[in-house]
């Protein structure tokens, strides 16, 4: 697998969500503090400290999440359907240390995450879901 830094945006929806859907009593900034670390510990395992960009995790401070015709692709961070496919980016973005992310906290998000939605009818596979925010 490869593994590449989850954006603010990509976060931004997450939290929101995760938020939203009451699923932690902890601040936004707190939560998308937690998911960016995790998503970096899983480049450090996949790519190595020889990485200088993947040391330590960048500041990470929520923001409303923003649709994508201000970044001009058809990302929208409040669809449900795009949200789970937001889990399941992050997820593939965030697993490479085998054992310890199935322990983390950012996996429990994504699985009650991925849970809520899901119970809300959310379709990941709809068609013109981004992969990602790009």
């Amino acid at each position: 697998m490869s593994a590449w830094p989850v954006s603010d945006r990509e976060i931004d929806c997450l939290v929101h969500w995760i938020d939203a859907l009451g699923l932690t009593k902890r601040t936004p900034d707190s939560i998308g503090r937690e998911l960016r670390a995790e998503n970096y510990k899983s480049l450090r395992a996949r790519y190595g400290y020889y990485d200088m960009d993947y040391r330590k995790a960048p500041a990470y401070f929520y923001s409303p999440p923003q649709s994508g015709e201000r970044h001009g692709n058809d990302y929208d961070p409040y669809d449900k359907d795009q949200a789970l496919k937001m889990v399941r980016f992050y997820s593939y973005q965030s697993c490479e240390h085998e054992g310890a992310w199935e322990k983390s906290q950012s996996y429990r998000w994504m699985q009650k995450l991925e849970k809520a939605l899901t119970s809300l009818g959310a379709d990941w596979q709809r068609e013109g879901l981004t992969w990602g925010a790009a």
